[in-house]
């Protein structure tokens, strides 16, 4: 076996270059729109953890799912306030598909 004819083509290291450029920061007015409707979805979701917790907390067996879900919906509507007021940079991360 050691005697077959054994053809190696080595693969080329070809680099493909990259497409890098500069995206121009969005402006104040579009960070302010998604970060409100961002944190509009969030503290919506969070009123709605809160009230299905409260229904939940009525009977006894339900207040051991219904309270978790209250303190979940509070801590989502925090951090819906949060970041309304600007509790960090808003990354932007964009996708690009190459032909």
């Amino acid at each position: 076996m050691e005697n077959l004819p054994i053809e190696i083509h080595p693969e080329p290291e070809i680099i493909t270059p990259e497409v890098v450029g500069y995206e121009p920061k969005p402006s104040w007015w579009q960070q302010f729109k998604s970060r409100a409707l961002f944190s509009l979805i969030l503290g919506t979701i969070g009123l709605i953890l809160c009230a299905v917790g409260v229904l939940l907390t009525l009977s006894i067996i339900g207040a051991a799912i219904g309270i978790p879900l209250v303190l979940l919906g509070i801590g989502a509507a925090v951090m819906a306030v949060i970041l309304f007021l600007g509790g960090g940079n808003l990354k932007v991360i964009s996708f690009r598909r190459f032909p």
